[in-house]
């Protein structure tokens, strides 16, 4: 793990590598995440989730190791399911990011890609270099908030799955809270 990337310096160069709509989608980005704190806790306006993937090329960096990615919860539910639906959090052994389609990994994608996956994600993906086709997670790159996109996109993704597993608690929770999340229960009424 390459510690320089995960440093303000790096930040800052990042940024200087970006387009303004780029600078303002990662900063917009952190920001929205900041907010979404531990419930437990008081608001901190310096509260930082730590071991977050903020840039690609941070997660270039893991591909031998393992990241956990939180995807929020969806709250379009069934009308039979009575109970609030949790986010989930996923976790990718050994990062594999590929250009071709969602289950043909035609090119595995470098560093030099990333100006193009930023420019326009689609029709690139990640998934786990371990496992069976059956047993892999595929998520699109543009759903995993490391590349600019729709906004808020509440996804986020960790090197530590202690911090991703609370950041999973937090965000369903803010979800349930601040954006109308009702049960399908209250629903029917």
């Amino acid at each position: 793990m390459n510690l320089d990337l995960y440093t303000e310096e790096f930040r800052h160069f990042k940024y200087l590598k970006c387009n303004a709509l780029q600078v303002e989608y990662f900063k917009k980005n952190a920001e929205t995440l900041q907010k979404i704190q531990p419930w437990a806790t008081e608001h901190d306006p310096n509260f930082v989730w730590e071991t977050r993937l903020e840039f690609l090329e941070q997660l270039f960096d893991l591909r031998k190791e393992t990241v956990y990615i939180v995807v929020p919860a969806d709250l379009s539910m069934s009308k039979n399911d009575y109970e609030y639906e949790d986010s989930r959090l996923y976790e990718i052994r050994k990062p594999f990011i590929y250009k071709g389609k969602s289950f043909q990994m035609d090119q595995e994608c470098t560093l030099e890609d990333i100006p193009d996956m930023e420019e326009d994600p689609t029709g690139f993906y990640l998934t786990s270099e371990e496992g069976t086709l059956e047993d892999r997670i595929f998520l699109t790159m543009d759903s995993c908030s490391l590349i600019p996109g729709v906004f808020p996109n509440y996804a986020a993704m960790f090197y530590s799955k202690d911090m991703a597993q609370r950041y999973k608690d937090a965000i369903t929770f803010y979800l349930r809270k601040n954006l109308d999340a009702i049960t399908s229960m209250s629903r029917m009424f």
